[in-house]
Order: structure tokens, then sequence, then C-alpha cells
């Protein structure tokens, strides 16, 4: 059994996957499209059909009533959809501003280590130069 950790290691952080949430969102729009275009084409079908009576009635309302549900699903998933773009923005927003610190300390002369710490030689190397001691 693998260990459990707190958090994510600086390589773990830097590849952050976001592709799979544009994929879901993706997916989830198309299944939306089918779902209301398969009930919203079957509840105008039996609006067509000629054919009169209690049944027929029945049947005109309960095929309204299924299209009318699988608008609600579709509109449930275009939120999915818009929500799982948004948070592959957020996250790869997250991940460049990790990108953007990493090279920032990097840059300073600092080593970030795999815990996001920094390696102590170069935090004593770096304050050495800060003050003057060689």
């Amino acid at each position: 059994m693998s260990a459990v950790t707190a958090f994510p290691t600086l390589s773990q952080l830097v590849a952050w996957p976001t592709e799979h949430l544009s994929h879901a969102a993706d997916h989830w729009k198309a299944v939306a499209g089918r779902c209301y275009g398969v009930a919203n084409q079957v509840w105008r079908d039996a609006l067509a059909v000629d054919w009169q009576g209690a049944t027929a009635d029945a049947m005109r309302t309960d095929t309204r009533s299924d299209m009318l549900t699988a608008s609600a699903v579709a509109d449930q998933l275009h939120e999915a959809a818009k929500v799982a773009r948004s948070a592959a923005s957020d996250l790869y927003a997250a991940r460049s501003r990790v990108r953007y610190a990493l090279e920032d300390a990097r840059a300073a002369g600092f080593d970030v280590v795999e815990d996001l710490s920094l390696d102590a030689a170069t935090v004593v190397r770096h304050w050495h130069s800060l003050v003057g001691v060689s």
C-alpha cells in the first residue's frame, strides 16, 4: 500500500493534469445535445402522429414530460461542463504560477527540492551573498 502524502511534490505540481476536465466537459456537452435532441424529436414526432383520443393525448403528455426531463438533465450537463472548464482554467493558472515561482526562485539562486523546501546550502549561500560574507 502506498503512503498518503499531505501535499503533492514539486514534480506533481508542475505536471498537474487538466486535460481530463476539458475532455469531460466536451463529453458532457455532447451527451447533453444528444439527450435533448432525441427527447425533443420523439416529442415532435408524437405531436405529428395522426392519432386522436385519450391514449394519444396521454402519449403526447408523457413525451412532453420526457422532453422536459431530458432538457433539465441537459442543462445540468451543460452546467457541469462549465464547472469543469472553469476548474481546468483555474488549475492551469495555478500550475503556471507554481512554474513562475519556481523560475523566480531558481533565478535568485535557490534550489527548490521535491518537498517544496529550499536546499539549505543554497539558502546559506544566498544569505552570505546578501550580508557580504564569503
